[in-house]
């Protein structure tokens, strides 16, 4: 009964996106794939699938992904070949819930600040790569340096300022409306230049 009752909970927890993968999956079924259940995940193949996945951001792209209890695969092949190492994925959305998604990202985004490969040295491809028996080998490059980082903070900031100039002319001060553009481009122009100058101090 709790081993039941803990199931039930994983999927409710990991549903939100679970939700989503079953429609890529329905549309995927659409499109001329194929879908089954396997261990109590829902695993498509095929159709629209293929070239999805031969697209990803990534060298020679994805073969899988895993979407809550749902792994969308380029073929049957590759889900099979793949099968292991996605289902701790889904474990991993048992885990964190709607929160995965965002902390994935999150973990990219750390493993390439420290200078490594955003996707290979993330936490979470470590730990699905190791049920693989596959070692990672950490892939070291030069992280983005403090300066660069500035630079990057400071053009952010002067784009959100200069838009908040736009907006309070524009719907704040009727009068000088008809040059709203003319003077959000001199704010831009000189929070970037005053900003600029910051990140190099």
């Amino acid at each position: 009964m709790a081993r039941a009752l803990h199931r039930a909970l994983a999927y409710l927890w990991a549903g939100p996106t679970t939700g989503f993968g079953l429609l890529v999956a329905a549309l995927a079924r659409l499109g001329g794939g194929h879908a089954r259940v396997i261990d109590g995940v829902v695993e498509a193949h095929g159709g629209p699938l293929e070239a999805v996945l031969r697209r990803a951001p990534m060298v020679g792209g994805a073969a899988a992904m895993t979407l809550g209890h749902v792994v969308i695969g380029r073929s049957a092949c590759d889900l099979d070949r793949t099968r292991r190492h996605e289902r701790v994925h889904v474990a991993q959305y048992e885990r964190w819930g709607p929160f995965f998604v965002p902390a994935y990202f999150a973990a990219c985004a750390v493993a390439w600040v420290r200078g490594h490969h955003a996707y290979f040295d993330s936490h979470f491809e470590r730990e699905a790569y190791a049920a693989d028996g596959v070692e990672v080998r950490t892939i070291t490059r030069r992280p983005p340096s403090v300066r660069w980082m500035r630079r990057c903070g400071a053009v952010a900031g002067s784009v959100v300022v200069a838009a908040a100039v736009y907006f309070g002319i524009r719907y704040g001060v009727p009068g000088l409306s008809p040059h709203a553009p003319l003077l959000t481009a001199a704010t831009l122009g000189l929070g970037l230049v005053a900003s600029l100058i910051f990140a190099e101090a």
